[in-house]
């Protein structure tokens, strides 16, 4: 049903910052920005490999995303999941008895189609409003994209569950993600899953205890988004490009990663709130 992931939504206090960080550090090229009155942001489109990264800024405090951001600062908004036709996603979620906020499709960016999927429906374990959820799911049509010069394309998006078994049910099952890999990662404190979606993933996440960084996320914040991760050539080089520009990082050297894969974090405060992953396959 979910054909690749079309975006990642990540809400913003102060746009044009948010622009030079993605643009000037990160090598997203800027391809579209607009205001959508009827969501009350202005918003912009970033292309990273045929996917795009989604600044969302309110038009004031009392929208959602200004509501988002005085509940929980800048950071992971949503994810956006590609489709053939949208109807009949709705329409084949609805009959599975997953809760919608959309019932038909909107109007988003640059013309494109949308509708939003309850973040109960996630299998993340929890159902607060759709505003302050971290993981609320998208649904769009239409994707393009050019290679960034530091970050080459969506890697997946990590997203921490309670369950995750019903997790990996949801997305299986329902959104029509094959799962691939499954593995423990003692020194992360983290059982972790991969689930295909185009040429990306998700990564679903469930701690091993309450005190590891997952759980004291999900403690904090409840089941939702956790990071995003980006592919780069080389983890070690895209660091230290990273370090001469400023960015503050959370790994100095690459680590080891699920299925054998090398890693390195950026911090949150260096990427507008985001937990940011650099990944090499």
């Amino acid at each position: 049903m979910f054909t690749r992931i079309d975006h990642v939504g990540i809400a913003v206090a102060d746009l044009d910052a948010a622009i030079a960080l993605h643009e000037r550090e990160y090598g997203m090229p800027l391809v579209h920005r607009e205001v959508v009155a009827s969501q009350g942001v202005e918003a912009v489109l970033l292309d990273v490999g045929e996917s795009h990264v989604e600044l969302l800024a309110p038009l004031g405090d009392d929208t959602p995303v200004g509501r988002f951001l005085a509940k929980r600062g800048p950071g992971l908004h949503h994810v956006a999941y590609g489709v053939a036709d949208i109807e009949a996603a709705l329409a084949a979620l609805k009959a599975q008895g997953l809760r919608l906020i959309d019932e038909t499709p909107r109007s988003g960016i640059r013309g494109s189609r949308v509708a939003f999927l309850h973040p109960s429906a996630s299998g993340s374990g929890s159902s607060p409003p759709p505003d302050a959820r971290l993981a609320a799911r998208a649904m769009r049509t239409g994707a393009e994209g050019t290679l960034g010069r530091v970050f080459g394309s969506i890697d997946h998006i990590g997203v921490a569950v309670e369950d995750l078994d019903a997790a990996i049910a949801v997305h299986r099952d329902t959104y029509g993600m094959p799962l691939v890999h499954r593995e423990t990662l003692a020194e992360q404190g983290v059982e972790a899953a991969l689930l295909d979606v185009g040429d990306s993933h998700v990564e679903l996440l469930a701690p091993l205890g309450e005190d590891t960084p997952v759980g004291r996320f999900l403690a904090k914040r409840g089941p939702g988004l956790h990071h995003v991760a980006y592919r780069v050539d080389d983890v070690a080089g895209a660091l230290e490009e990273l370090r001469d520009a400023g960015v503050r990082l959370i790994d100095e050297e690459p680590r080891t990663g699920i299925r054998g894969s090398q890693v390195a974090f950026v911090h949150p405060s260096a990427s507008g709130g985001v937990l940011t992953e650099l990944v090499h396959v």
